[in-house]
């Protein structure tokens, strides 16, 4: 910007001809704003990653240490497992290499669709259930046709109301 007022001044040309330097500092800001953002989101997304990274490095140290195991009962100590439960692993993993075993299920995905299923029941069971009841006040009423004259009671028809 200094430089543009030094030309400006060499040659004889106002200040205020032209493009109007407020307008181009305002969009310069705007920039600035947007670049902040943008490393801000940047610097948590690589914060989220080295994170990652640092677990995963860990699990790989683990699983190193876990296959380095020289002594007997080393690997069952280190795991925090009974000689049962290693048994049980080794047979899955031997299966899973073999190509004989597949992999558990999501559990996670398989709680959400029993919560949905579960949802879909009630909702189900809801509309029965109203489906039902509005039968049986059509039937009350069809049967109370004749309270009097009829084999019901105004008081027994009366409780059964209450009751539903």
């Amino acid at each position: 910007m200094a430089e543009n007022k030094a030309l400006r001044d060499l040659a004889s040309v106002p200040s205020n001809y032209g493009i109007d330097r407020e307008k181009i500092k305002l969009m310069d800001r705007e920039k600035i704003d947007d670049f902040k953002k943008l490393i801000r989101v940047l610097q948590d997304d690589n914060y989220r990653l080295e994170e990652e990274r640092a677990k995963l490095k860990h699990k790989l140290k683990q699983m190193a240490m876990l296959s380095n195991c020289n002594t007997p009962g080393e690997r069952e100590i280190r795991l925090g497992l009974t000689k049962e439960q290693i048994s049980i692993v080794d047979d899955f993993a031997q299966k899973l290499a073999n190509g004989e075993a597949e992999m558990p299920a999501d559990v996670y995905r398989l709680k959400k669709e029993n919560e949905d299923l579960k949802r879909q029941m009630e909702s189900l069971n809801n509309k029965g259930f109203d489906f039902i009841k509005g039968q049986l006040e059509g039937m009350i009423k069809n049967i109370s046709g004749g309270v009097g004259g009829g084999s019901m009671s105004q008081e027994q028809f009366n409780k059964i109301q209450q009751d539903n």
